[in-house]
């Protein structure tokens, strides 16, 4: 199919599939071998003279539209004879995953088969052309079903496909940021493992998406189901991916350990044949007696094969990413030299980061020659233990530090918070916090489920972080329900008021002990950090005190009541008192309101009137005078009420 000497031309798939093109080949119509995507290979005039690779990603132009749908009636389309297939010739892809609309599909495809095989050998000619035309009609409603899930599987294979070659280009960026020592190894090593956990699930997906493709057989897909044409569905089957797998390990760990189980069941389907053909040999056996058992176990073994082939094929991957982790610590190890060097570094910093770069690159070097035992192995029984202790390491290594003594600091803060639901934070309150402080028991629960879970997160700077974030915000919050108490017109406010040493109630330490606990726990956590993680810890307790006494203080006085004495206004003369009258206005310029009258115990900020007299230059003394009061809301005067409320920016006028 190659012409000797002949210019080629490389086209790469929707897949990924590389295939090449020869002079023959030029304006024929092709078909990728892994995906079966229809192609229109261009004339060599569409094309520049340069041109040596074409990317159907950006050249949709080239694609064939799919055999689409076709009438009941209508015979099965014959592939055309000048259709060439492109890439090449690998074996049949086997996905290792069940598709349940494929395995469907393909159970409705092999029963219409079987029906076809039970029609020919019938006798007589009454029934075998009714039977016909119906399974015909069966045949192409599946062929419609089949070439829309097609369709769909090829549009996730260009999606994955292209967040694949995303997801490669972020390794190369880090991998390059980290030799050029922009970047610490510890950040770069948990970074690095989130990039290849992802690239590997879609190494995976785009594996099994190929095998969906190409595969046609009930077995492959997952096993033979047995199906009712009633049941033949008559609309679009929506396509459901199986789930991304939850798996934090190494990757040289987890793929010696599907490695060893794919070995395995290659083992086992092995045997199983093996035992099948000896019973052939020793005695006939009826011709249907296990003919599904041994399609089931060719199917198993050919997808063990194909398990077995994959995860060597990532294996190597692995191998390559191991030396460029090694590449990586060196460059690490250069930048660090060279700041110790410079003096940036005292001498036990340098010595502790160097031990643990050292130890890291040996870690690295035993993953690589673990991944290349495997490789050479071929059956089960041969390949290495992966459960080691430098795979702990790097697994420490690249998925955080894992929990600590600060999670006993959380975690005891966290019940102490639920425990102070419970404690009354003054010695005068007649009901539980839960009914008179709702706020601060939300305040009070929600933090202490968040530091719970703040606890578990196993990098340690994200957790410390969590630690401080979290103490501030409770601190504030705490601070600001007690402040909204204290000033308020419950009777829990009025109790606060009346004793004078409320802040010193077990209920109130608690609260404060609180964000001492959640605090230690960001300490413990940050304290070997350098560089803004240990600038936020020492700022942080200065912060969080500041704006407690923001909270606190209503805001520094601006969230406050602000009453003020104006001018007096002098009446005129009045017989019926025998003198002239005065009048006081009293205006409210703060934001808060307060009251006219009343006691502490009643009310957050009574105001009232004390009228004096001078008997002596200097010495004044107060006089029982009686006086009234008028609001803008009143017609005239009044006898003052007790615990009358003066909004923001409202007044009220006293007459004397």
């Amino acid at each position: 199919m190659s012409d000797t000497g002949a210019t080629e031309l490389r086209i790469f798939c929707i897949c990924g599939q590389k295939m090449r093109v020869v002079e023959s080949m030029y304006g024929r119509r092709g078909k990728c071998i892994a995906c079966r995507q229809r192609i229109r290979i261009p004339e060599r005039s569409e094309l520049p003279a340069d041109e040596k690779e074409i990317h159907l990603c950006e050249h949709p132009e080239f694609l064939r539209k799919a055999p689409g749908t076709r009438a009941l009636t209508e015979p099965p389309a014959k592939p055309p004879r000048d259709e060439v297939p492109l890439g090449d010739a690998t074996p049949l892809i086997v996905p290792l995953e069940p598709l349940e609309a494929l395995q469907l599909l393909c159970s409705f495809d092999e029963e219409i088969t079987r029906q076809f095989e039970a029609l020919g050998k019938q006798d007589g000619k009454d029934a075998g052309p009714v039977g016909e035309v119906t399974l015909e009609g069966y045949r192409v409603l599946i062929e419609n079903i089949r070439n829309d899930l097609d369709e769909q599987l090829r549009t996730h294979l260009g999606k994955v496909s292209a967040k694949l070659e995303e997801i490669e280009e972020q390794i190369a960026k880090a991998n390059l940021n980290a030799r050029a020592g922009e970047m610490d190894y510890a950040d770069f090593a948990r970074i690095i493992f989130t990039l290849r956990q992802r690239r590997e699930f879609l190494a995976l997906r785009r594996h099994n998406l190929r095998g969906w493709l190409a595969t046609t057989d009930a077995n492959l897909s997952g096993g033979r189901i047995a199906v009712k044409f009633e049941d033949i569905p008559c609309e679009r089957i929506g396509l459901t991916l199986p789930p991304a797998p939850i798996d934090g390990l190494p990757l040289a760990e987890r793929y010696v350990e599907s490695l060893r189980e794919a070995m395995t069941a290659r083992e086992e389907a092995e045997r199983k044949l093996v035992a099948w053909k000896r019973m052939e040999e020793e005695e006939p056996l009826p011709a249907g007696a296990l003919g599904k058992s041994l399609d089931t176990h060719r199917a198993a073994r050919a997808r063990a094969r194909a398990a077995v082939a994959l995860y060597r094929q990532r294996m190597n991957q692995v191998i390559k990413d191991c030396d460029n982790d090694i590449k990586a610590v060196k460059g690490s190890l250069d930048t660090l030299r060279a700041r110790f060097q410079s003096g940036a570094l005292d001498k036990a910093v340098y010595q502790a980061r160097e031990t643990g770069l050292m130890r890291n690159q040996w870690d690295l070097a035993k993953a690589r020659d673990l991944a290349r035992a495997a490789l050479r192995a071929e059956r089960s029984a041969a390949l290495p233990a992966a459960r080691s202790s430098f795979i702990r390491r790097l697994a420490k290594q690249e998925r955080g530090d894992g929990l600590g003594k600060d999670c006993w600091f959380a975690w005891l803060a966290a019940a102490l918070m639920l425990l102070n639901i419970t404690i009354d934070i003054t010695p005068g309150q007649l009901t539980a916090n839960m009914v008179a402080l709702q706020g601060l028991t939300l305040v009070l629960f929600v933090t202490a489920v968040l530091v719970s879970m703040a606890a578990a997160i196993p990098r340690k700077r994200i957790r410390g972080g969590t630690y401080l974030v979290l103490a501030l915000v409770y601190l504030i919050a705490v601070t600001a329900c007690l402040e909204q108490t204290y000033h308020g017109l419950g009777p829990l406010g009025g109790a606060l008021r009346s004793a004078p040493s409320w802040f010193l109630s077990a209920g109130v330490l608690l609260l404060f002990g609180n964000y001492v606990l959640v605090q230690a726990a960001a300490f413990v956590t940050l304290r070997k950090e350098e560089g803004p993680v240990r600038r936020a810890l020492g700022w942080s307790p200065a912060i969080g005190l500041a704006a407690a006494a923001v909270a606190g203080s209503s805001c520094l006085g601006l969230y406050a009541p602000r009453p003020e004495l104006l001018m007096p206004e002098p009446g005129l003369y009045s017989r019926a008192i025998a003198g002239y009258s005065v009048t006081f206005t009293i205006e409210n310029r703060g934001h808060r309101p307060f009251w006219y009258g009343g006691s502490v115990e009643q009310l957050p900020r009574p105001i009232n009137l004390v009228i004096e007299k001078e008997q002596a230059p200097g010495n004044w003394r107060p006089i029982n005078a009686s006086h009234t009061m008028r609001h803008a809301r009143w017609s005239g005067f009044r006898p003052p009420e007790p615990g009358h409320a003066v909004g923001r920016h409202r007044f009220v006028k006293l007459r004397y």
